[in-house]
């Protein structure tokens, strides 16, 4: 399942002729596997734990990840949807909201080879990216409450590695907050963020470069808001 077979079922686009891809199959068999609407009637259950006084955010990424493993990414309306969306033009990687629950999104990501995201924040966010094709370098970092000798800000990296199909990244808003991604092929990317954008969280969102090379041990960095 591609997923622009998501996108396209989720988010008005236009339908034009396309071609199929080999599914990524995530469930664990076929009475385990949910459509994509109870998913995001589960997710956005699942969403509303950002609001007890307990929410635990490394908890709360990896229940999300079990349940994007039972999404039936070879539905047959999922490969109907997709034998007929093609991306729209625009600049890569082309980002699209895919549902906005209020409480969280969902995003569908693309990129040609060689398109990126530089370093860059979410603030006081959650977030699990899915690769459903391709294959993407992902590096993150936790920032330090401790600047460099110069006074420049320490980011310590706390990932990376290469996504390809069925691999999962995730953050919270004090770990791997800020990443960076840079396609090696075309990819397509499946996030979920908890919880989303608005103005006062875009009122914190920067974006961030890093020292070429560690400054203390293997995964310190000096790091500039740009």
């Amino acid at each position: 399942m591609s997923l622009k077979a998501v996108a396209g079922l989720m988010a008005t686009a236009p339908m034009l002729p396309g071609c199929a891809r080999r599914p990524v199959s995530l469930g664990s068999g076929a009475a385990s596997r949910m459509d994509w609407p109870a998913f995001v009637q589960a997710l956005s259950a699942m969403a509303e734990k950002q609001f007890s006084a307990d929410w635990n955010q490394e908890t709360y990424v990896e229940e999300v990840i079990s349940l994007m493993r039972l999404v039936d990414l070879e539905d047959a309306k999922f490969a109907e949807v997709y034998d007929g969306y093609v991306r729209a033009r625009g600049t890569f990687p082309e980002i699209n909201t895919v549902h906005n629950g209020g409480h969280f999104k969902v995003a569908s990501l693309e990129f040609e080879p060689g398109d990126e995201i530089r370093l860059h924040n979410h603030p006081e966010m959650t977030g699990v990216i899915l690769c459903l094709a391709g294959s993407i370098e992902v590096e993150a970092f936790n920032l330090l409450p401790r600047t460099s000798q110069e006074g420049n800000l320490l980011m310590e990296q706390v990932l990376q590695e290469r996504m390809t199909p069925g691999a999962f990244a995730t953050l919270t808003a004090t770990h791997g907050n800020i990443h960076a991604l840079v396609a090696t092929e075309h990819t397509e990317l499946l996030d979920v963020f908890t919880p989303p954008y608005d103005a006062e969280r875009m009122k914190h969102y920067r974006w961030y470069r890093r020292s070429s090379d560690p400054v203390e041990g293997d995964t310190i960095f000096e790091g500039w808001e740009v």
